[in-house]
């Protein structure tokens, strides 16, 4: 592939192993022999098993998907040991110099939601399947010249079912320096959403927008006073919405969780 999302076998591989193990035997600590009986297979030179000298540094938008192939296929034989997608976690990276000349990088990891699973809810901008936290607002806006404006949960972004999906979140960045900032970003989910499982609904997908308008490129440049949204996308429901207990149903009411 021309850009950075290549994946060499080994962090296919491992991406993969971790799903199996969480489904399948999550109390037995990592050792070779867990993994041995696992056969994986990938095209050489695909995008899976990529091979130099492609690029493969944005290769975590390709790999964080193995999890939502591997639980979608054991979901028909052990649907009580898996989940419904989730919106993972997205990089925000901003460059620049400051109003004194001195020169500044640095990365927000921020998380969408968790997908729901048999026995819960999914949580809310939490990262699966990689334990990512994202940059507090505080230190990112006193390493850049930039606004967080706001940064808020996005109301029925999860999947609905029995259990729902959490919710993703919407983060707002507006430069406040006469000298523009480069911006380059990692997002996932924009156009196919975390899926849902067992009649769960799918969670919503992400959205880039620079005043209001949407992105086709990923990389580019803030001005003082622009605006840039991103939107990042809620976890898969699990289960039949119907069979969603009332009392849960009052509840995402309650909290702003759902309209519905």
């Amino acid at each position: 592939f021309k850009g950075a999302i290549n994946v060499c076998l080994h962090y296919m591989r491992g991406s993969t192993y971790s799903a199996l193990k969480s489904a399948l035997a999550p109390d037995i600590p990592n050792n070779e022999g867990l993994f041995r009986p696992i056969t994986m297979v990938a095209p050489e030179g695909s995008i899976a098993n990529c091979r130099p000298p492609v690029p493969v540094k944005g290769r975590s938008v390709v790999a964080v998907h193995a999890p939502d192939v591997v639980f979608g296929a054991l979901a028909p034989v052990i649907a009580d040991q898996v989940m419904a997608g989730s919106g993972t976690f997205w990089g925000i990276w901003a460059s620049g110099r400051r109003p004194d000349g001195n020169p500044f990088a640095a990365v927000m990891l921020a998380n969408g939601g968790m997908g729901g699973t048999c026995r819960k809810d999914g949580l809310s901008t939490t990262a699966y399947p990689w334990n990512i936290v994202v940059t507090p607002t505080e230190i990112f806006e006193n390493q850049t010249p930039i606004l967080v404006s706001r940064k808020e949960l996005i109301d029925d972004s999860g999947g609905d079912g029995t259990f729902r999906g959490g919710l993703g979140q919407r983060i707002v960045f507006t430069p406040q320096a006469e000298i523009p900032v480069a911006i380059s970003l990692r997002p996932v989910n924009l156009i196919i959403p975390p899926p849902g499982l067992e009649g769960g609904q799918d969670g919503s997908v992400g959205r880039v927008l620079v005043n209001g308008k949407p992105l086709s490129s990923m990389v580019f440049t803030l001005n003082k006073g622009d605006e840039l949204v991103c939107e990042l996308p809620g976890g898969g429901g699990f289960g039949a919405l119907e069979q969603r207990a009332a009392a849960r149903r009052r509840r995402d009411r309650e909290d702003g969780y759902t309209s519905k």
